[in-house]
């Protein structure tokens, strides 16, 4: 049919994918690295947001690549097609890109704070709010 797409490019699409989301992943990786020893950066609000949305999309990305090794087209995996665990793999990863996209909220928030509400940004507790909403 002239709609299919060819095999050759899907091939070479995996494994663009592939690369430019394991660079990804070790970006992330250097990321919580680098933050995580650095005491006094540590200890402001936006880095404290940043380690846990770095974390989070690290957790979706991983999830996203270990799709390949457990799902196949020809039910060959560990996880079968139509399946339960299918169904339960499928809302782990839909829940850690939700999670992921509720840190860039919390982001946002955090940078209009700091940025517009320059004298009216303390919030109590703040990083046990941010996990609860996120989480």
């Amino acid at each position: 049919s002239p709609y299919e797409i060819d095999p050759g490019y899907i091939g070479s699409q995996t494994v663009m994918s592939h690369v430019i989301l394991a660079l990804a992943m070790l970006c992330l990786l250097l990321t919580v690295a680098f933050l995580i020893p650095a005491a006094p950066v540590r200890k402001q609000r936006s880095t404290k947001v940043n380690i846990c949305f770095s974390f989070a999309l690290l957790l979706a990305t991983f999830f996203f690549l270990l799709q390949n090794i457990l799902v196949k087209p020809d039910d060959s995996g560990p996880i079968i097609l139509r399946s339960d665990a299918c169904v339960a793999y499928a809302a782990i990863q839909h829940y850690l890109w939700l999670v992921a996209f509720a840190w860039m909220v919390v982001e946002g928030v955090v940078m209009y704070l700091s940025l517009v509400q320059v004298f009216v940004d303390h919030i109590s507790n703040y990083m046990l709010k941010f996990n609860l909403i996120c989480w």
